[in-house]
């Protein structure tokens, strides 16, 4: 990142803390120190920094905000219940909320069975549902992370598994002709993954 796009994000952290001593030395030892940082990352962290902290934060807790970001557009996962609570307030029961990281509703849908479940839940009760929510969403980050260093044919054969476990869900118990038609489907396919290589 250049100086000058690092030099713009740093300026909005010292904006917010407007009542901070801060003279040239300090823009070019923030500046200087940050500048190795995504954008996008740098400005996470300013806004969580911001956020957070009642004064100035210094640099190391600019940069352990940065590294606290989940990359490949998840979200740090003390993050998402201010949005989930966010969205129980702006987007209210009947309907349901659409999340920039798909993961949130998936871990909500995890946790408390479904969005009407969470909205419908006693006030008492959210720090226990915020504690599986995160839970649920770290545990879904953490498959994702995975399912990217699989083979393809690992990921079909896991693929073929949940198949066979929703079959059996929706009351097919012979196992024999789900199997036969999850591989006649996948040599339909082309793909064939329950063949022996």
């Amino acid at each position: 990142m250049s100086k000058a796009q690092t030099a713009l994000i740093v300026q909005k952290l010292f904006d917010s803390f407007s009542n901070a001593k801060i003279g040239p030395e300090h823009i070019r030892a923030y500046v200087e120190a940050l500048e190795d940082l995504e954008p996008s990352r740098l400005h996470a962290a300013v806004i969580k920094a911001i956020q957070s902290s009642e004064y100035l934060p210094s640099i190391k807790a600019v940069r352990e905000a940065a590294a606290a970001i989940i990359p490949d557009g998840h979200i740090d996962p003390e993050l998402i219940w201010h949005k989930v609570h966010r969205a129980i307030r702006d987007v209210g029961f009947y309907r349901t909320p659409v999340f920039e990281d798909p993961l949130i509703l998936k871990a909500i849908e995890g946790a408390m069975g479904s969005w009407q479940n969470l909205c419908d839940a006693p006030i008492d009760d959210r720090p226990s549902n915020r504690a599986r929510i995160i839970q649920a969403y770290q545990i879904l980050v953490k498959r994702a992370k995975e399912e990217e260093h699989m083979s393809p044919r690992l990921r079909g054969l896991i693929s073929k598994a949940i198949e066979v476990d929703r079959a059996r869900k929706a009351g097919i118990t012979d196992l024999g002709s789900i199997m036969k038609t999850i591989a006649e489907e996948g040599a339909a396919d082309g793909r064939s993954t329950l063949s022996q290589d």
